[in-house]
């Protein structure tokens, strides 16, 4: 019985064709390839190593989108914004 188990393992490990041979010898020369990180890797590691100039350039570009709303008068129609025909301001 032992002989027949010790045929099985033998029969198992196939010498390789020459192609194949190639291919693996090919494949363990190679380093392990280094995968270029996408968008969102590098953005995420440029965040991380600076994070005071992202919270810098955030506040700032937040307060750039805010400062025309300084000027907005927000409440009901009175006197100062009626046209000067009494209506509604008319845009041309």
């Amino acid at each position: 019985m032992r002989r027949v188990a010790d045929r099985r393992l033998v029969r198992a490990r196939k010498p390789l064709s020459a192609r194949k041979l190639r291919k693996s010898e090919k494949k363990a020369a190679k380093p392990a390839a280094r995968t270029r990180p996408n968008l969102s890797t590098r953005r995420a590691s440029f965040v991380v190593r600076r994070p005071v100039l992202v919270l810098v350039v955030a506040v700032a570009g937040l307060g750039a989108l805010a400062l025309p709303a300084t000027k907005l008068e927000p409440g009901p129609p009175g006197e100062g914004t009626m046209g000067a025909s009494g209506g509604p301001p008319r845009f041309r």
